[in-house]
């Protein structure tokens, strides 16, 4: 593999010369170089951390400047999507991974020449290197080739020339597939940056139109509700995945036109916990392992809307007392997409689909895919 700073150094010579000619007004294009190192984040990792890693992230992003209600609400962010290529610097246990990170770029900042962003991206990665009995035993961080990537990133931006900035900063890169596949415990792997962006046809003032409209939400009270399933696979690797079923019902204020406080009740049926209690005599009658296999909780929300994309940030807290629940209080990451209204008043409804990650402490227990109508 080229050593990724060759990479980043190539890019930041090459890029402009094949952008420039496209007319590419409100688009910028970054190249950045990470180093860092993984995390030993659980003492069931088996193989040995490695002294460094290294990648590289290719940016494209493009800047909204009022054509929709929510760029002016939202301070004009950016939106974008970004590929990333990292050596976790164990070739033979951990391998490679290549990313494609749909992204949202956040202005903090702007004084001048300088400026501060903060990036928030979540998709999909391949490695190359993942667990195998056989051939790879100690990779007990992954245990399937595709799996979900999570980046965030805090930038610094000097603009020492009219289309180009310096960018220095860190990222946070995880990866993991949920306990879709076992082992899953993760890849984390916190980083410095340095990189060069450049922008073809930088905005000017006059390029960006405000509509006057306000953020004020018109209805503040609303009623949600959800049905979601997701799939885990029970401990041993290459064992069956069981089903889990979740309902949420809540109510919602409106902060504004794209901010919700939510709060309601959940309830989960993890088909995995009832048959390992049958199978291991913890309960012989069917009813009560399905009673020890149901959890109810409580919750509260917040979700910050972009146009049609919802993030959906959710903290709960367990009512009852079910079998094999890792810790007491769980929490739920979800990116969310909003169709077109429908129905009118009072029940005026938009229906959405959204995934989810749920964690305990930090570690993830699985994903969900759901849908539901937020009122």
């Amino acid at each position: 593999m080229i050593p990724t700073r060759y990479i980043v150094i190539l890019s930041a010579f090459l890029l402009p010369g094949c952008l420039a000619a496209q007319g590419l007004k409100g688009w910028s294009f970054d190249a950045s170089y990470h180093g860092g190192k993984v995390i030993r984040h659980s003492p069931k990792i088996a193989y040995e951390i490695p002294d460094y890693s290294q990648g590289v992230i290719f940016n494209a992003r493009l800047q909204t400047f009022g054509r929709k209600d929510w760029h002016e609400w939202r301070n004009f962010p950016e939106v974008g999507v970004a590929l990333q290529l990292f050596d976790p610097g164990d070739r033979e246990t951990l391998g490679y991974l290549v990313g494609l990170v749909p992204h949202l770029n956040l202005h903090l900042l702007e004084s001048g020449r300088f400026s501060a962003n903060f990036q928030l991206g979540s998709g999909l990665a391949w490695i190359d290197r993942y667990y195998n009995p056989i051939s790879n035993p100690l990779n007990t961080a992954i245990g399937s080739g595709l799996n979900n990537i999570t980046v965030f990133r805090l930038d610094l931006n000097w603009a020492f020339a009219e289309k180009y900035k310096l960018s220095l900063g860190g990222s946070f890169t995880h990866m993991s597939n949920a306990a879709a596949a076992t082992p899953n415990l993760g890849i984390n792997i916190p980083a410095l940056s340095a990189g060069i962006v450049y922008t073809p046809q930088p905005l000017t003032e006059a390029d960006y139109s405000s509509h006057g409209k306000p953020k004020k939400a018109e209805d503040r009270w609303g009623l949600t509700a959800e049905f979601a399933l997701g799939f885990k696979e029970n401990n041993v690797p290459g064992g069956p995945k069981y089903p889990i079923y979740q309902a949420f019902a809540g109510c919602r204020y409106s902060l504004s036109k794209v901010n919700d406080l939510q709060a309601g009740l959940g309830y989960e049926y993890h088909r995995s916990v009832y048959e390992f209690a049958l199978q291991t005599f913890t309960y012989t009658d069917s009813a009560k392992a399905r009673k020890g296999a149901t959890r109810y909780l409580f919750y509260v929300a917040d979700e910050f809307r972009y146009g049609r994309i919802g993030i959906y940030l959710f903290l709960g807290v367990y009512l009852n007392k079910a079998l094999a629940i890792p810790s007491p209080v769980p929490t739920r990451l979800g990116l969310r997409y909003y169709f077109p209204g429908m129905g009118k008043d009072p029940l005026r409804g938009q229906m959405y689909a959204g995934i989810y990650l749920k964690t305990h402490r930090g570690v993830a227990e699985y994903a969900a895919f759901g849908g539901g109508i937020r009122f």
